[in-house]
């Protein structure tokens, strides 16, 4: 993986800066004072990248007081140009957050990055472990050294250390093949326990065969005798099977007299209940036609009325049209003058709240200036808070840097006790020839190491009280900030009351002209309306529709009368249609009478030839109910043998059936067997390769062979950095107490002392020892583990150094920089900037940090 772009905005202390281009940067120092944000950078990568950076919450790495932050990197993997772009929104609780995720890989014929991202956040993270082939652990772990976790492999336990290095040389892919010989292992003992099931049951199957063979030939014994009795009471029931078809005929016959008597019977009611409709309708008719006169003289003076009503209609229903122009018309005028007063009464109101408008322009002019006092004065303070946050940031970067100082000087002093120790027992001997020293050359010795110890001491002790001050004046500053908090609270009111207040001022000013212009509008409207001077034209219109109307001559009690005539006689014009019918249906009804009395014949003589049937079929039926039942007996007998008969055949197939299982099974038992035994072969086979694959197989073995090659690397750089006074040896394997050999990973340092455990060093020279493994686990992780590691990133170590110490890191690191791309140092010391050929730096702004390379 190889940085070539990174853009970020509101991420940590940067708001906005230009891109960073690494293009044509190999090797670096990243510079800047002490809370710029030169660590911040290397996070905002791992960020991109994993998701993940020094911080527990992605809230707390999003700018103060911004809401969402973004960052994007383009890189190289393989010869693919990638882009990654994360983003965070705050929410009201973390969990209410927002966070998006978005992978892209450059396409050079569409000239344009295409997206590749997978459908969740979780999934493309994975996807990108998978694209660079590295995690974040093993990141850190290997190829970048972040502030104060030099140690973060050096410290772990022996097991974690072999877990790392598994990792960097690629070996997760043994355990997956170790598992998947596990898994054939179990299933093929699964298929073995299977085969001898079945085995099993085949030797079951054979043991049942001669009892099978009796059971076959009882069957087929029990097959000819019921055959034999079936037979018999087939030809006894074939003497009476006709019994059954005859007595069907019968009831067929019956059921259908019975219901051609049920049809005629019917019919013969429907007959008689239509006479009786027919002749009552005759009746009424009749009776109707006797008051012919009446009705005759009634129709007449309805016409008459009739005539009369559709005259004076005619005449009304040219009034109505009038009489409509007039009310439109009236309503027209209404409407002129309704709106002359509603225009009054808008001009009366406004002037009412212009006065009252402008009678308060004084009071707006002093709450005014009051409130904009207050909101200078809160303005002034806010600008406060701000200065007294970022000293406090500053005071925290100072006192975190001073902490991991005083732990690296705790270890020193420690160490140097460990050597004054030494030095001081009986044995002691000179690091540099090995031969015993002399009580002069101790005293020396002992001079140097205690004077060694102070300087450390006051160094450490001049760090904790600049810590304790340190940690007042936030306390302070925190209370300043937590009072002018609170009375910022008004802040954003009395600005909206301020924008409030002007504008009343403002329509003040402006409401005596406006009751000027509105009383002398009201005065016109009101003289308009006083004298009717409005709608003219609509009034001479009504004058002129009045006088049509009284010229039209319509009399209302002739038209009354006339009404009343038609209410009266309107029955009369049912009654003579009724009349007019009645004339004409009466020879139709008598002729039909007629029809229906031939009808009533007609159907009497078909019921009794129905009658007569049913009875003679019944009388067949009753001959024949003795020998229908003798005929069911017969035939439950012949059922009954049928089913025997089939029970017998079912028992001897299945005595057939058991005997062709079992020479299917003892086949089968032949190719179980040869299956068993190459699956026994396979067995063996794979316990190989599970035993092949384990950590104590082919792992073990490239653990082994990689052992020398980084010890190699890091005592090429330990002895540099050193002067030649320190190596490192790492052990696999450890004598336990009980006997035999254990797994493990040790680190032992040889000095002038001789050879300790990692352990016992502290200070500058356990750092040198952490950095040269460190280095030499990066460029393994370069040249093995697939991963195309072409960064390195360091991001602590000078100030732990001396200047001696200081320069012979600046060598080691330059003695490797040919085997990355890019390496990127970061330091806080300005005197080291000058020994790399291209220096990153960062500036505080008030807008947020920039970065600047020179």
């Amino acid at each position: 993986m190889l940085p070539t772009r990174l853009e970020m905005r509101n991420f940590l202390a940067y708001r906005q800066p230009d891109p960073l281009v690494f293009d044509g940067i190999h090797l670096a120092c990243l510079s800047g004072p002490n809370g710029a944000g030169k660590s911040s950078l290397l996070d905002a990568i791992t960020w991109a990248l994993w998701g993940k950076a020094r911080t527990r919450s992605d809230d707390d790495l999003i700018h103060q007081g911004q809401s969402e932050m973004m960052v994007q990197l383009d890189f190289i993997q393989g010869e693919s140009l990638y882009r990654v772009v994360r983003k965070r929104q705050k929410g009201k609780t973390s969990k209410q957050g927002r966070s998006t995720l978005d992978l892209f890989v450059w396409d050079a014929e569409a000239n344009q990055h295409q997206l590749i991202s997978a459908p969740s956040i979780r999934e493309t993270d994975a996807r990108i472990v998978d694209l660079l082939r590295l995690s974040y652990d093993t990141f850190v772990d290997s190829a970048f050294l972040q502030q104060g976790k030099a140690d973060s492999f050096t410290i772990k336990p022996p097991g974690e250390r072999k877990a790392i290095l598994s990792k960097i040389l690629g070996l997760e892919q043994w355990a997956d093949y170790e598992e998947r010989a596990k898994n054939a292992l179990r299933q093929i003992e699964h298929e073995v326990g299977v085969i001898n099931l079945r085995l099993d049951e085949i030797a079951g199957q054979e043991a049942e065969e001669p009892a099978l063979l009796r059971a076959l030939d009882v069957a087929q014994a029990d097959v000819a005798e019921a055959a034999a009795l079936r037979e018999q009471a087939e030809a006894h029931y074939a003497e009476v099977a006709g019994a059954q078809e005859q007595m069907n005929a019968a009831q067929a016959r019956l059921a259908q007299a019975q219901h051609h008597i049920k049809e005629r019977k019917r019919d013969l009611a429907e007959i008689e209940a239509e006479q009786q409709r027919t002749l009552d309708q005759l009746g009424a008719l009749r009776a109707l036609i006797e008051d012919r006169d009446s009705i005759e003289q009634g129709y007449a003076q309805l016409q008459a009325a009739r005539h009369a009503d559709q005259a004076l209609g005619e005449k009304l229903q040219a009034m109505s049209a009038i009489k409509d122009r007039l009310t439109d018309v009236n309503a027209r005028i209404q409407a002129a003058r309704a709106e002359l007063e509603a225009q009054a009464k808008v001009h009366s109101d406004r002037i009412g709240s212009a006065g009252r408008i402008a009678g308060e322009i004084e009071t707006y002019q002093a709450d005014l200036s009051d409130v904009q006092g207050e909101v200078t004065q809160l303005e002034s303070d806010e600008s406060r808070r701000d200065d007294l946050r970022e000293a406090i940031s500053s005071f925290n970067e100072e006192m975190a840097e001073r902490k991991a100082v005083n732990r690296t000087l705790y270890d020193e002093m420690q160490a140097i006790k460990a050597r004054i120790a030494d030095v001081q027992g009986a044995q002691a001997v000179c690091p540099t020839c090995g031969q015993p020293l002399s009580e002069e050359q101790k005293a020396a010795l002992l001079v140097e190491l205690q004077a060694d110890g102070t300087q450390r001491g006051d160094t450490h002790r001049a760090n904790q009280a600049r810590m304790t001050e340190i940690t007042e004046t936030i306390k302070a500053h925190r209370a300043e900030i937590e009072a002018i908090d609170v009375e910022l609270r008004r802040l954003q009111p009395l600005r909206d009351r301020v924008a409030t207040l002007g504008q009343n001022v403002e329509a003040a000013r402006n409401a005596n002209d406006t009751i000027q212009s509105e009383s002398a509008a009201l005065e016109a409207v009101e003289a308009m309306l006083e004298a009717g001077d409005y709608a003219r034209e609509l009034q001479s219109q009504r004058d002129a529709i009045q006088a049509e109307i009284d010229g039209l001559g319509y009399d209302s009690d002739a038209h009354s009368a006339a009404r009343e005539t038609l209410s009266t006689y309107h029955d009369y014009e049912r009654r003579q249609r009724d009349l007019e019918a009645a004339l004409k249906q009466v020879p139709d009804l008598q002729t039909a009478l007629e029809n229906t009395a031939a009808r009533r014949v007609r159907w009497e003589a078909a019921l009794a030839e129905e009658e007569k049937e049913a009875a003679d079929a019944q009388t067949e039926m009753d001959a024949l109910a003795e020998l229908v039942e003798e005929a069911r007996r017969r035939e439950d007998e012949v059922r009954r043998l049928r089913t025997a008969e089939k029970r017998a055949e079912e028992g001897r197939i299945r005595a057939q059936q058991a005997l062709a299982a079992l020479d299917a099974a003892r086949r089968r038992k032949e190719e179980l067997v040869q299956r068993q035994h190459d699956l026994m072969e396979r067995k063996s086979i794979y316990e190989d390769l599970r035993s092949a694959f384990g950590k104590n197989g082919v792992p073990a073995m490239i653990i082994e062979a990689a052992i020398p090659e980084l010890e190699e690397a890091a005592n090429h750089l330990l002895m540099r950095m050193s002067g030649g006074r320190m190596n490192v040896r790492l052990d696999t394997q450890r004598e336990k107490k009980t006997g035999g050999t254990a797994e493990t990973l040790d680190i032992l340092i040889g000095d002038e002392l001789g050879t300790r455990s990692y352990e016992l060093y502290s200070g500058g020279e356990a750092f040198r020892v952490n950095f040269a493994l460190r280095v030499a686990l990066s460029q393994m992780l370069a040249r093995r583990a697939g991963a195309q590691l072409r960064t390195l990133f360091l991001d602590e170590g000078f100030g732990t150094q001396d200047e001696n110490g200081r320069q012979r890191l600046v060598e080691a690191i330059t003695a490797v920089q040919d085997h990355f791309d890019l390496l990127l140092v970061i330091t806080h010391i300005d005197d080291l900037r000058d020994a790399f050929p291209v220096q990153i730096t960062v500036t505080k702004t008030p807008d947020g940090s920039r970065v600047a390379v020179g």
